[in-house]
């Protein structure tokens, strides 16, 4: 998969202010000079200078519209504050996609990265990787390790030994504390 092209840091940097402790990124007031006419520019500046940048999308990442083109906030806070583009992916520790702060975010691989996701919308049973197998009439966990190959964990009689099963595959395969999480902000994983 190619990567968006993102702007470079020193074009980044005169146009927002990132605050790595709260995570929000701020408009900066803009020159003259990068409007055609004086009108715009004042327009420009009276509306967003100094005001919070982006908008929640439906996925529930900050997205930014820059030069007619949307990007995620998270990628700029990271240029802002590391200086480029991360070599992985960015995993919001906390699920929350919105929260940018510095300590929120980590470069990680792909599969790093799916070792610390929400407990999804559609899922049935409230834990992640369990479910009822109606032919045995018993609880099944399973998990993905490392290769990516899904291991059956056993069945069981209850849901709670079930989880705790997969609760302790997690631990042995490198997933996240976090994963499986229920996030309340209404954002569908």
């Amino acid at each position: 998969m190619k990567r968006k092209t993102y702007p470079a840091r020193d074009y980044l940097a005169a146009l927002f202010e990132y605050c790595p402790d709260t995570g929000v990124l701020t408009w900066k007031q803009r020159p003259i000079e990068a409007f055609p006419e004086a009108r715009s520019w004042r327009m420009w500046n009276t509306r967003f200078a100094g005001k919070t940048a982006g908008h929640v999308s439906d996925t529930g990442y900050l997205v930014i519209r820059l030069d007619g083109e949307i990007y995620k906030a998270h990628l700029i806070a990271w240029i802002l504050h590391y200086g480029g583009l991360p070599e992985g992916y960015i995993d919001h520790i906390s699920g929350t996609r919105s929260d940018n702060r510095v300590a929120n975010m980590r470069d990680v691989t792909r599969s790093q990265n799916m070792r610390n996701t929400v407990l999804y919308s559609h899922n049935t049973s409230g834990f992640v990787g369990v479910y009822w197998h109606q032919p045995t009439k018993k609880w099944n966990a399973s998990i993905r390790d490392e290769g990516g190959k899904t291991r059956s964990l056993g069945y069981f009689d209850s849901i709670r030994d079930a989880a705790s099963a997969r609760k302790a595959a997690e631990a042995r395969y490198g997933y996240h504390p976090n994963h499986g999480r229920v996030l309340n902000h209404g954002v569908r994983a």
